[in-house]
């Protein structure tokens, strides 16, 4: 700054940390510890998380359900509802296997079902939440908000700390997650945006990308090469190494400005050759750099080649500017040291989000537990209906059976007193009239009855011959 002629300017400083239960007990640094809203849960974080671009069928399902889902839904209602989805598809083509609601998996219950990666497996990559609770309800308290937190109040520096996040794939899903917001609120933003990152080897990374990082380093990528540069966004991106940097990006000139330190490792120097045709003497001297020296690529006023011919060019930003702290000690005993009044316990914020999440978890056994209990009460009940309807079903066999009886019996009363009355000497037209049928029906009915009677007399005569 005094080289420039310019004076020092103060820039208050606020560190945002996603919520994760890996916080240590105790006093820690002041953070402003965040939550995001599911609505941010965007293709590239559903991609970042299944880790399989082939797999459409999955992450399709994954979309709808996100743009299905209501604004207070949890993550616990989006994965059940992605899970009750799944069921319906499979449902049409065949069977799946059904388990008791699992406590440790989102109380998911119908492991088989999905496509080509199936309910259980889509639990388990979501599982990490258990730990890194970061994606709640569209309306939660904790949730970043980008516009007001991150893009105003120029005089404050906000860095988006992960460090007790101990996954490496979960720290590039915050980095995409809020990187994303901040492109998407960009045009709202009425000054310049200056986003700082360190270490970019992870998201833009050289050679085969596989899983997770090649999704993070698409994604960044673009933003790089249009999204950054179409929404007047700056980026100031730092690596120890230059062979750990996809060499697309450098050698399509991504990056305005590059501030090359000394550089040692075989890997690098080869890299430096291969990308900017730099010959074995200035090699040399770009390994021989001291502390805090640079090799500016993008000068208007001085090219590469002219610091190079002329050494005392080299920037060194002066030693007062730099943390004078040996370089061992860590973020947190440096703020131990000279902000004691500033740590912050964040026991109690821990146990409520615990509380939150076993509670919303609790929600979905219940509500499983009841369902299945209602269907096993219904199935219960429609057997004992079944076994109802068997037992009518043979009351009423047995009813027509007896009323046929009854029928036979009156038909049999009905012919003998026909025959009485015939033998009593009433005329066989007279009998007619009083049963209302034709007399030849009454004919038919005395002869068979006679011939009936007569057989039994010879039968009878025939076993009492005596008689």
């Amino acid at each position: 700054m005094k080289t420039k002629n310019q004076s020092n300017s103060e820039y208050s400083l606020k560190v945002f940390h996603p919520f994760t239960f890996s916080i240590p007990n105790g006093k820690n640094e002041a953070m402003r510890l965040f939550t995001m809203p599911l609505r941010w849960m965007d293709n590239d974080i559903i991609n970042l998380k299944l880790e399989n671009p082939k797999d459409v069928s999955t992450i399709q399902i994954l979309n709808n359900m996100l743009e299905l889902r209501k604004p207070e839904d949890s993550i616990v209602d989006f994965l059940n509802a992605f899970e009750e989805e799944c069921v319906r598809k499979v449902e049409k083509r065949g069977s799946y296997e059904i388990t008791q609601p699992d406590k440790n998996n989102w109380a998911l219950m119908s492991p088989s079902a999905g496509t080509q990666t199936n309910v259980d497996t889509v639990g388990r990559i979501f599982r990490t939440h258990y730990t890194n609770l970061w994606w709640m309800p569209d309306n939660y308290p904790l949730n970043l908000d980008v516009e007001k937190e991150l893009l105003t109040n120029q005089k404050e520096i906000k860095l988006i700390d992960n460090h007790y996040v101990k996954s490496k794939k979960d720290q590039a899903e915050i980095i995409t997650a809020v990187t994303n917001q901040i492109v998407k609120e960009a045009p709202n933003c009425k000054h310049k945006i200056v986003v700082v990152y360190d270490e970019i080897r992870g998201l833009i990374p050289s050679g085969h990308k596989t899983g997770y990082v090649s999704v993070v380093a698409d994604a960044f990528s673009k933003h790089l090469n249009i999204n950054f540069r179409n929404r007047n966004i700056s980026s100031f991106m730092t690596s120890q190494s230059i062979s750990g940097i996809s060499k697309g990006l450098l050698r399509n000139n991504v990056f305005t400005k590059i501030f090359l330190g000394a550089i040692s490792g075989d890997a690098d120097l080869d890299n430096l050759r291969q990308i900017y045709g730099f010959s074995g003497n200035d090699i040399k001297k770009i390994s021989q750099l001291k502390h805090y020296q640079f090799l500016v690529f993008g000068l208007e006023d001085m090219s590469t080649q002219n610091q190079l011919d002329n050494e005392d060019f080299f920037i060194s930003p002066e030693p007062s500017y730099l943390h004078k702290e040996p370089h061992h000690k860590s973020w947190e005993s440096l703020y131990r040291k000279y902000y004691p009044e500033k740590l912050t316990d964040y026991s109690q914020l821990k146990r409520e989000m615990k509380q939150y999440l076993n509670a919303e978890i609790d929600k979905h056994m219940k509500q499983k537990e009841d369902k299945k209990k209602a269907e096993e009460e219904k199935q219960r009940l429609d057997q004992e209906a079944k076994e109802k309807r068997a037992e009518l079903q043979e009351e009423v066999k047995g009813l027509h059976q007896t009323i046929k009886l009854t029928k036979e019996e009156e038909k049999q009363k009905e012919k003998e007193e026909i025959f009485r009355l015939y033998e009593s000497g009433m005329k066989q037209y007279e009998i007619a009239q009083k049963f209302g049928c034709k007399q030849a029906r009454i004919s038919k009915i005395i002869s068979k009855l006679r011939g009936v009677k007569e057989n039994e007399g010879s039968q009878t005569v025939k076993s009492n011959p005596q008689g």
